[in-house]
């Protein structure tokens, strides 16, 4: 009877509809969580979406856009860099992390979300990503790290992706009262967080976040009062909590003074050597951490310990060569394309997070940056590239 039930559940459209949406608003609420629970919700949503491309007639034909041709692509040239690779287990590793570059991108092509979907969705994400660096307050900072598979890199980028969409959705027309302080609440705990993470790319990104706010919203309504008091009191904020946080006011100061990271330019140095010697193909897809470290052996004793590449750009090039830092390039190209041919802040912020964030970190190593490439931000660049299509021709997977 049980059987009957839910096979009658299964096979209701608006049924399916609901599950997706949940699904997927659940999955970017658990993307600051551990990536077991984020896994599991994200496989739910797959294998939600897949019932219904059965049950449905599917409508694949928004699928081969040139972005997720592109995405595919990357993961693609990954999967031709194990044919030369000597650690097999490693490069297996990084595939498996890999797989939403195919399947979110067909996912969302595939089906039309709402804006109020996406909506509650970019917002339950910011929610999250408060509550989780909050608890950074009271409670150690390695062991969370450890409980919630992240790095104070990853809060960062969490925090100013949300700073971005808490001040797009404060500045929408249909926005009660309620809503904007909260959001206005948001901004600021964020920002506060922020400076307590001690992550120096998010907070230098956030200023200019805020000036790239302040130009598209005024070539869209001609408006620029309200805006610019919010971005000074951000700046001021930020100052404000950076000065009174000497971890971060530390590093930011040892970064001034000092001009460059010389770790960080050291091993970008390491990286430019093993990169000039396997420039077409690189090292393959498994084998970039092992040859650096051989690098680093020879010449680099006093930084021995295994240490990516702490530059994206550089990590793809070193393990799948020039094909693999074109596309990637490709990737960002089309973001900031479709972001400035729009003035459309939140794809214009994503774009700039994510292609000034991979030059002082290797964001798409790990799990917690790849989702923000392939889920949050692919989701919201095919919602926002579909807009009327779908309002002529609907899936029944539509939510």
């Amino acid at each position: 009877m049980k059987f009957v039930q839910l096979k009658l559940f299964a096979l209701d459209p608006s049924n399916r509809s609901l599950a997706l949406k949940y699904l997927f608003i659940g999955t970017a609420a658990t993307l600051p969580l551990t990536t077991t629970i984020n896994g599991i919700l994200s496989f739910s949503l797959i294998a939600c979406w897949l019932a219904s491309m059965i049950l449905s007639r599917p409508n694949l034909k928004n699928v081969l856009t040139p972005f997720n041709m592109t995405m595919t692509f990357f993961f693609i040239v990954h999967v031709l860099g194990l044919i030369y690779t000597e650690n097999m287990r490693v490069g297996l590793q990084h595939l498996e992390r890999m797989y939403s570059y195919v399947i979110f991108p067909i996912l969302f092509g595939s089906v039309a979300i709402s804006e109020k979907t996406v909506r509650l969705a970019f917002l339950s994400f910011s929610v999250a990503a408060l509550l989780c660096s909050a608890l950074y307050i009271f409670f150690d900072e390695l062991w969370l790290d450890e409980i919630l598979t992240t790095n104070r890199t990853y809060r960062g980028l969490y925090l100013v992706i949300s700073v971005a969409i808490l001040t797009n959705y404060l500045f929408t027309d249909t926005i009660s009262k309620a809503m904007a302080t909260l959001c206005l609440t948001g901004i600021f705990s964020a920002i506060f967080l922020l400076a307590h993470t001690g992550a120096k790319m998010p907070i230098i990104l956030t200023p200019l976040l805020l000036l790239i706010f302040l130009f598209t919203y005024f070539l869209k309504t001609g408006k620029i009062v309200l805006p610019l008091i919010l971005a000074i009191a951000a700046v001021i904020s930020i100052s404000v909590f950076v000065a009174n946080n000497s971890f971060t006011k530390s590093r930011l100061m040892r970064l001034y003074t000092e001009r460059f990271d010389y770790i960080r330019y050291r091993n970008w140095q390491t990286n430019l050597d093993v990169i000039n010697k396997n420039l077409i193909l690189g090292v393959g897809t498994g084998d970039s951490l092992d040859e650096l470290q051989r690098a680093r052996e020879t010449w680099w004793q006093e930084y021995i310990d295994k240490y990516n590449s702490h530059n994206q750009y550089l990590e793809t090039t070193l393990a799948v060569g020039l094909p693999g830092l074109i596309t990637l390039l490709l990737i960002f190209g089309i973001l900031c394309y479709n972001g400035f041919r729009r003035a459309d802040f939140l794809l214009i912020a994503f774009s700039v997070v994510m292609v000034i964030g991979c030059v002082t970190e290797s964001l798409l190593q790990r799990q917690k940056g790849i989702i923000v490439l392939t889920f949050l931000i692919a989701g919201f660049v095919n919602t926002k590239r579909l807009g009327k299509m779908y309002q002529k021709s609907q899936s029944a997977a539509d939510f």
